[in-house]
């Protein structure tokens, strides 16, 4: 169902479905974990599946957070249960430690939202967290860029082996993942104003990342980096980002959420451009909100 209303381009119903699906795969990821290693009549293709199936959903998860600000649906302390069995860089094409990291990110932005009323110090404590990530991120686009073999990442919770045998799509897909990323955490410290260096030097890099892509149909399953590096976009990158979108071919744009991202791009800079005077913050889910939609970017 979640993936019929992917195709079809639903930007209303499609959080139920997801909601239903994270309890669903939470219970099914834990079992595998369970059964893994231990006499049982779970065939490994079965096992397979029920990991394949909540990889899916977790990075649906992550996703939805970042893109509509939402609570994320799976807890951190349960993805973590499975989370290091999860190849995401096969299903997705962007390595698992950063998913993780992506994931923090959704996690701070959501707890920024409950605690704005809380007093200095407790922002204070999220933006520490913010720049803790924000060095981890920065940690793994230098050991993933110049790494050795062996290479290890250590953040605070877990250990990660950054691949040196990824194939160069999923090395590729990571940096411009990685670098949208950082615009993300930037503008949950500062605010959504693309005229501050951190955004600008972000939105630079992951357009300097997408410019190396090995194959330019990569473009279409990278909705989430593609809008939000876009939407963040100063006026003279305006260009850059209708012509990524239209080079990669119209109709393959033609349907489900990838027909949705440049509309979102364009309401945005719209917006920040009819408010301008007005000093107002201007952000995808400003446009997601003025279009009536909440995208699933993914």
């Amino acid at each position: 169902m979640r993936s019929l209303q992917l195709f079809t381009g639903d930007t209303n119903d499609w959080q139920v479905h997801l909601k239903a699906a994270s309890t669903v795969a939470l219970t099914c990821g834990r079992k595998a974990l369970q059964i893994h290693g231990s006499p049982s009549s779970t065939s490994n293709t079965h096992e397979l599946a029920i990991r394949f199936f909540t990889g899916v959903i977790i990075w649906y998860d992550i996703l939805s957070c970042v893109t509509t600000g939402l609570k994320p649906f799976l807890a951190l302390h349960d993805v973590d249960e499975v989370f290091d069995k999860i190849h995401f860089h096969r299903l997705m094409g962007c390595e698992s430690w950063l998913m993780r990291l992506i994931l923090e990110i959704a996690i701070l932005c959501e707890s920024k939202k409950r605690h704005e009323n809380s007093g200095a110090l407790r922002m204070q404590e999220l933006a520490h967290r913010a720049t803790d990530i924000k060095a981890r991120i920065e940690l793994g686009l230098t050991m993933s860029s110049g790494y050795q073999h062996g290479a290890t990442m250590v953040d605070n919770t877990t250990t990660t082996m950054i691949s040196h045998a990824s194939a160069p799509s999923v090395q590729h897909i990571t940096r411009v993942f990685a670098c949208v990323a950082l615009v993300y955490l930037q503008v949950f410290i500062s605010g959504p104003h693309p005229q501050i260096p951190e955004i600008q030097q972000g939105v630079s890099r992951t357009m300097a990342a997408l410019d190396t892509l090995p194959d330019k149909d990569l473009v279409r399953n990278l909705l989430w980096p593609v809008c939000i590096a876009g939407c963040m976009a100063t006026t003279e990158h305006e260009p850059y980002w209708r012509n990524l979108v239209s080079s990669v071919g119209g109709e393959r744009w033609s349907f489900g959420y990838p027909s949705k991202v440049l509309d979102i791009m364009e309401e945005c800079w719209r917006l920040r451009k009819e408010q301008s005077e007005n000093l107002v913050a201007v952000d995808w889910m400003t446009a997601m909100k003025n279009l009536d939609m909440k995208v699933l970017l993914v």
